[in-house]
């Protein structure tokens, strides 16, 4: 099979608006680079394990639970937490003691903070709160670091009011990484990723009484019920990166913040009129990528006419389900894998036009589904524009997928 596009795969050269792919075919290197924005700062785990931020306008390669990298492209989604990392700036309620800067983060700075029960006689928190439209999906998140204790259990509250009270309470056990829903009212959708000395909690919950209210908890004495009071008097919870998404169904990479909301702009990716070297004539091609289910319904790989919204090959993530969408001249074509992807696990998925009117996919290797009565896609000249983890037109607001690897390929 002639590979005349490569892109990732532990290779990554990248500079201020551009990330390299290449082609290597016969051994003659040459250079195909993509255009990348995002008018904003990021932050991504390095090689080391850290978190950093990523000026304006450079891609961020992740190395989150892996050694070769992906290429991290993600929503525009705002940090609502006013002060992230100092805990003395929230508002409290109990006796509780904080102190901000008294241990190593997941940043390698010592910009953690600890809050630490008196007593147990109340729901002892600290928090904040914003105003939202009713009946909204919240996103919270935060760090937490692994200890040892007898008391080693910390409460996440995601609570709504205005209209009635809507309420979410995580317990979360900080030497195990498990989180659990203690209330009945709201089922949170509950998320924990390793970050080595520290798990991310991230919960998600969505409003039912029409509240324009919420607030985020975090609790020093909520039971592992839930609903009362818990000993853990002078047990130490050291925490790190609070975040709080409005009106978002899933966790992104932490946006630090301090005195203010702050966003993240949308990470664009893209290739426009991929040369002809690479590939002069629709059919057959063939398209690889791998990537990661991390919720929701996100796109991974589009081959397009970047000016229309009617003409695209895409490779998506529907509902946990890895899919291929044909559309080269306004009449979709879909093949669905039926293969499912449980959230935060990798995926290699390719995907085959033999011709106008037949295609297939395969997923991790093992499960090939063909279609041979396709609508006929008829060649279609305008399809010349690449994009990654996203689909159809560059600027879009949709969700997106990770790029561990990406190739294009001028046969079947």
């Amino acid at each position: 099979m002639a590979n005349t596009l490569k892109f990732g795969n532990g290779q990554w050269a990248t500079g201020n608006g551009t990330a390299l792919a290449y082609n290597d075919e016969n051994s003659n290197f040459k250079p195909l680079p993509f255009d990348f924005t995002r008018a904003s700062s990021g932050t991504t785990v390095n090689q080391s394990g850290l978190i950093e931020t990523v000026g304006s306008g450079l891609p961020r390669i992740d190395f989150l639970g892996n050694t070769k990298g992906a290429l991290l492209l993600e929503p525009s989604r705002s940090n609502s937490i006013t002060y992230s990392e100092n805990v003395l700036l929230w508002s409290t309620s109990g006796t509780i003691i904080r102190e901000d800067n008294v241990s190593i983060s997941p940043n390698g700075k010592q910009t953690a903070s600890t809050i630490t029960s008196t007593n147990v006689s109340t729901f002892n928190n600290i928090r904040q709160n914003f105003s939202v439209s009713a009946n909204s999906t919240c996103t919270a998140s935060l760090f937490i670091k692994k200890v040892q204790t007898e008391t080693n259990y910390l409460g996440l509250g995601i609570v709504f009011t205005g209209a009635t009270t809507d309420v979410a309470y995580i317990s979360f056990d900080s030497v195990n990484g498990i989180a659990r829903n203690m209330d009945s009212r709201i089922t949170a959708i509950l998320n924990v990723v390793d970050y080595g000395t520290y798990w991310r909690l991230e919960a998600t919950a969505t409003d039912s009484e029409s509240n324009t209210q919420v607030e985020m908890y975090v609790y020093t004495t909520l039971s592992t019920n839930g609903t009362t009071v818990s000993s853990g008097a002078s047990s130490i919870r050291t925490i790190w990166g609070m975040q709080l998404e409005l009106n978002s169904s899933y966790a992104t990479s932490y946006i630090p913040t301090s005195g203010s909301a702050v966003t993240r702009v949308a990470d664009d990716c893209s290739q426009s009129n991929i040369p002809t070297s690479v590939i002069n004539s629709l059919y057959p091609f063939s398209m690889y990528v791998e990537s990661a289910n991390i919720g929701g319904n996100r796109f991974a790989l589009c081959f397009i006419n970047i000016s229309s919204t009617n003409e695209y090959f895409v490779i998506k993530m529907s509902n946990s389900e890895v899919q291929f969408d044909a559309r080269a001249n306004g009449t979709t074509e879909l093949i669905q894998s039926g293969i499912t992807i449980n959230n935060g696990a990798k995926f290699k998925v390719a995907i085959t036009m033999e011709s106008a009117t037949s295609g297939k996919i395969c997923v991790n290797g093992n499960a090939v589904v063909s279609k041979t009565n396709f609508a006929s896609q008829t060649a279609n000249s305008n399809i010349k524009d690449l994009l990654l983890g996203q689909l159809r037109v560059a600027g879009d607001t949709g969700d997106r997928l990770p790029i561990y690897d990406a190739n294009l390929y001028n046969t079947a």
